[in-house]
Protein backbone atom coordinates (compact mmCIF):
# COMPACT_ATOMS: atom_id res chain seq x y z
CA UNK A 1 0.00 0.00 0.00
CA UNK A 2 1.61 2.82 -1.05
CA UNK A 3 1.65 6.02 1.76
CA UNK A 4 0.78 9.35 0.12
CA UNK A 5 3.38 11.96 1.13
CA UNK A 6 1.97 15.22 1.43
CA UNK A 7 4.20 18.36 0.42
CA UNK A 8 4.00 20.61 3.38
CA UNK A 9 5.10 23.97 2.63
CA UNK A 10 8.76 24.39 4.34
CA UNK A 11 8.44 26.49 7.51
CA UNK A 12 10.36 30.06 7.78
CA UNK A 13 11.05 32.22 10.75
CA UNK A 14 8.45 34.93 11.07
CA UNK A 15 9.76 38.18 9.67
CA UNK A 16 10.94 41.01 11.81
CA UNK A 17 9.61 43.98 11.39
CA UNK A 18 11.88 47.60 12.31
CA UNK A 19 10.00 49.79 14.36
CA UNK A 20 9.71 53.12 12.96
CA UNK A 21 12.29 55.21 14.85
CA UNK A 22 9.84 57.78 16.19
CA UNK A 23 7.62 54.77 17.76
CA UNK A 24 11.35 53.30 19.31
CA UNK A 25 12.11 57.06 20.35
CA UNK A 26 8.93 57.13 22.56
CA UNK A 27 9.57 54.07 24.70
CA UNK A 28 13.35 56.14 26.03
CA UNK A 29 12.76 57.66 29.20
CA UNK A 30 14.29 61.31 29.20
CA UNK A 31 17.22 61.87 31.11
CA UNK A 32 17.12 63.29 34.22
CA UNK A 33 18.66 66.68 34.81
CA UNK A 34 19.94 65.81 37.90
CA UNK A 35 21.47 63.14 36.19
CA UNK A 36 23.54 65.38 34.03
CA UNK A 37 24.23 68.03 36.17
CA UNK A 38 27.21 66.92 37.01
CA UNK A 39 28.66 66.31 34.23
CA UNK A 40 27.98 69.62 32.44
CA UNK A 41 29.95 71.16 35.73
CA UNK A 42 32.80 68.89 34.60
CA UNK A 43 33.45 70.30 31.16
CA UNK A 44 33.13 73.61 31.94
CA UNK A 45 35.24 73.50 34.91
CA UNK A 46 38.10 71.64 32.33
CA UNK A 47 37.29 74.50 29.26
CA UNK A 48 37.74 77.63 31.87
CA UNK A 49 41.07 75.67 32.86
CA UNK A 50 42.18 75.37 29.73
CA UNK A 51 40.97 78.65 28.14
CA UNK A 52 43.33 79.85 31.22
CA UNK A 53 46.45 78.45 30.39
CA UNK A 54 46.10 79.28 26.69
CA UNK A 55 45.62 83.42 27.20
CA UNK A 56 48.19 83.59 30.27
CA UNK A 57 45.24 84.84 32.66
CA UNK A 58 41.19 85.56 32.79
CA UNK A 59 38.87 84.26 30.27
CA UNK A 60 39.29 87.82 28.40
CA UNK A 61 42.51 86.55 26.96
CA UNK A 62 44.50 89.34 28.58
CA UNK A 63 47.73 89.14 30.95
CA UNK A 64 48.04 88.13 33.95
CA UNK A 65 47.43 90.80 36.37
CA UNK A 66 50.42 91.49 38.72
CA UNK A 67 49.73 90.65 42.37
CA UNK A 68 48.86 93.60 44.42
CA UNK A 69 50.90 92.38 46.90
CA UNK A 70 53.58 93.94 44.44
CA UNK A 71 56.39 96.23 46.70
CA UNK A 72 55.56 99.42 45.67
CA UNK A 73 58.02 101.96 44.77
CA UNK A 74 59.72 103.43 47.92
CA UNK A 75 59.76 107.39 49.23
CA UNK A 76 63.01 108.33 50.22
CA UNK A 77 62.68 109.60 53.45
CA UNK A 78 65.14 113.33 54.44
CA UNK A 79 68.52 112.45 55.35
CA UNK A 80 69.62 111.54 59.25
CA UNK A 81 71.65 114.06 60.94
CA UNK A 82 74.54 114.61 59.75
CA UNK A 83 77.31 116.38 57.58
CA UNK A 84 76.67 116.30 53.97
CA UNK A 85 77.65 118.23 50.39
CA UNK A 86 74.86 119.89 49.05
CA UNK A 87 74.51 119.00 45.17
CA UNK A 88 72.29 120.68 42.99
CA UNK A 89 71.53 119.25 39.82
CA UNK A 90 69.67 120.61 36.55
CA UNK A 91 69.01 117.20 35.43
CA UNK A 92 68.72 113.93 36.22
CA UNK A 93 71.92 112.95 34.28
CA UNK A 94 73.88 115.67 35.90
CA UNK A 95 77.49 114.66 37.66
CA UNK A 96 77.56 116.04 41.22
CA UNK A 97 80.46 118.69 40.26
CA UNK A 98 78.71 121.79 41.97
CA UNK A 99 78.25 122.27 45.75
CA UNK A 100 76.61 124.71 48.13
CA UNK A 101 79.47 126.41 49.75
CA UNK A 102 79.62 129.33 52.81
CA UNK A 103 80.93 132.43 50.04
CA UNK A 104 82.72 135.56 51.78
CA UNK A 105 80.65 138.93 50.74
CA UNK A 106 82.28 141.93 51.45
CA UNK A 107 79.34 143.97 52.61
CA UNK A 108 76.93 141.91 54.63
CA UNK A 109 77.36 138.57 56.35
CA UNK A 110 78.48 135.25 54.11
CA UNK A 111 76.08 133.88 51.64
CA UNK A 112 75.07 130.40 50.36
CA UNK A 113 75.59 129.92 47.14
CA UNK A 114 77.26 127.53 44.24
CA UNK A 115 80.72 126.49 43.70
CA UNK A 116 83.06 124.00 41.94
CA UNK A 117 82.75 121.19 44.46
CA UNK A 118 86.64 120.62 46.54
CA UNK A 119 86.58 117.66 48.66
CA UNK A 120 88.99 119.47 50.83
CA UNK A 121 87.31 122.80 51.21
CA UNK A 122 85.65 122.99 55.07
CA UNK A 123 83.29 125.67 53.70
CA UNK A 124 81.38 123.09 51.61
CA UNK A 125 80.29 120.75 54.45
CA UNK A 126 76.95 121.39 55.75
CA UNK A 127 75.43 120.56 59.04
CA UNK A 128 71.97 118.83 58.59
CA UNK A 129 70.37 119.20 61.89
CA UNK A 130 66.53 117.98 63.01
CA UNK A 131 64.71 121.12 65.15
CA UNK A 132 63.86 119.44 68.30
CA UNK A 133 60.07 118.98 69.06
CA UNK A 134 59.15 116.70 66.57
CA UNK A 135 59.47 118.63 63.60
CA UNK A 136 59.87 118.02 60.19
CA UNK A 137 62.12 121.37 59.72
CA UNK A 138 66.01 121.46 59.79
CA UNK A 139 68.98 123.90 60.49
CA UNK A 140 71.95 124.07 57.85
CA UNK A 141 75.02 124.66 60.04
CA UNK A 142 78.30 125.84 58.51
CA UNK A 143 81.90 127.02 59.37
CA UNK A 144 81.98 130.68 58.60
CA UNK A 145 85.24 132.54 57.24
CA UNK A 146 86.08 132.72 61.56
CA UNK A 147 86.13 128.54 62.11
CA UNK A 148 82.38 129.79 63.85
CA UNK A 149 79.23 127.48 63.18
CA UNK A 150 76.90 129.67 61.86
CA UNK A 151 73.29 128.72 60.50
CA UNK A 152 71.64 129.03 57.12
CA UNK A 153 69.35 131.87 57.15
CA UNK A 154 66.15 133.14 55.05
CA UNK A 155 66.98 137.23 55.44
CA UNK A 156 63.75 137.79 53.47
CA UNK A 157 60.56 137.17 52.47
CA UNK A 158 61.02 139.08 48.99
CA UNK A 159 61.33 136.72 45.93
CA UNK A 160 65.31 136.12 44.65
CA UNK A 161 66.23 137.28 48.47
CA UNK A 162 69.51 135.56 49.03
CA UNK A 163 70.14 133.00 52.27
CA UNK A 164 72.48 134.09 54.35
CA UNK A 165 74.87 132.81 57.14
CA UNK A 166 74.51 133.93 60.57
CA UNK A 167 74.77 133.16 63.82
CA UNK A 168 72.35 130.62 65.27
CA UNK A 169 69.28 130.92 66.95
CA UNK A 170 67.11 128.56 68.74
CA UNK A 171 63.86 128.66 67.62
CA UNK A 172 64.35 131.09 64.68
CA UNK A 173 61.65 130.25 62.27
CA UNK A 174 64.35 131.84 58.93
CA UNK A 175 66.76 129.56 60.38
CA UNK A 176 64.61 126.39 59.82
CA UNK A 177 64.14 124.28 56.43
CA UNK A 178 62.73 121.20 55.54
CA UNK A 179 63.81 118.05 52.67
CA UNK A 180 60.53 117.21 50.80
CA UNK A 181 61.50 114.32 48.19
CA UNK A 182 60.72 115.11 44.57
CA UNK A 183 59.49 112.77 41.88
CA UNK A 184 62.29 113.34 39.88
CA UNK A 185 64.69 110.23 40.16
CA UNK A 186 68.80 111.07 39.33
CA UNK A 187 71.32 108.53 38.69
CA UNK A 188 73.59 110.06 41.78
CA UNK A 189 71.02 109.51 44.15
CA UNK A 190 67.60 110.85 45.76
CA UNK A 191 66.51 114.33 44.75
CA UNK A 192 65.27 116.46 47.58
CA UNK A 193 63.43 120.15 47.42
CA UNK A 194 65.17 122.45 50.17
CA UNK A 195 62.51 124.96 51.39
CA UNK A 196 62.32 127.38 54.50
CA UNK A 197 60.01 126.59 56.41
CA UNK A 198 58.13 129.62 57.10
CA UNK A 199 56.95 130.03 53.44
CA UNK A 200 57.02 125.95 51.95
CA UNK A 201 53.06 126.34 52.31
CA UNK A 202 53.34 129.32 49.69
CA UNK A 203 55.29 127.19 47.06
CA UNK A 204 58.65 128.71 47.87
CA UNK A 205 61.69 126.57 47.53
CA UNK A 206 65.96 127.97 47.61
CA UNK A 207 66.84 127.58 43.95
CA UNK A 208 70.11 128.60 42.39
CA UNK A 209 70.31 132.48 40.53
CA UNK A 210 73.45 132.73 38.69
CA UNK A 211 74.57 136.27 39.53
CA UNK A 212 77.29 136.27 36.74
CA UNK A 213 79.26 133.76 34.94
CA UNK A 214 81.41 133.16 37.89
CA UNK A 215 79.21 133.16 41.12
CA UNK A 216 75.66 131.40 41.71
CA UNK A 217 73.66 132.28 45.02
CA UNK A 218 71.21 130.08 46.69
CA UNK A 219 67.60 131.86 46.80
CA UNK A 220 64.08 132.33 47.99
CA UNK A 221 62.12 131.79 45.05
CA UNK A 222 59.00 129.87 43.71
CA UNK A 223 59.30 126.06 43.35
CA UNK A 224 58.66 126.64 39.84
CA UNK A 225 61.67 129.13 39.03
CA UNK A 226 64.59 127.40 41.20
CA UNK A 227 66.77 126.82 38.34
CA UNK A 228 67.95 123.52 39.74
CA UNK A 229 65.69 120.09 39.70
CA UNK A 230 66.78 119.90 42.93
CA UNK A 231 69.43 118.83 45.74
CA UNK A 232 71.30 115.54 46.47
CA UNK A 233 72.79 114.98 49.33
CA UNK A 234 76.35 113.39 49.48
CA UNK A 235 77.55 112.32 53.16
CA UNK A 236 81.09 113.62 53.81
CA UNK A 237 83.53 114.05 57.06
CA UNK A 238 82.97 117.09 59.70
CA UNK A 239 85.82 119.74 58.73
CA UNK A 240 88.15 120.33 61.43
CA UNK A 241 87.28 122.16 64.32
CA UNK A 242 83.25 121.63 63.99
CA UNK A 243 82.64 120.25 67.56
CA UNK A 244 79.19 122.30 68.49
Amino acid sequence: MTEKIENKPESRPPRRHRSPAGRASAHLRPLSLMVAAPALITIAVVAVALISATTGGGIGGGAAQPSSSSPAAKTPRPPANGWYALHPIASAQAELDGCLSILPDDTSNPTLGQDRCSPADPLQRISVDSVAGGSAAFTLKALNFTDKIWCASLVSLENDSRIEMRPCKNGDPRQQFTLAPTDSASRQGPVFRLQPASTRTNGMCVGVKADHPATAHAVHTNCGRTGILGYVLSPVEPPPGSSF
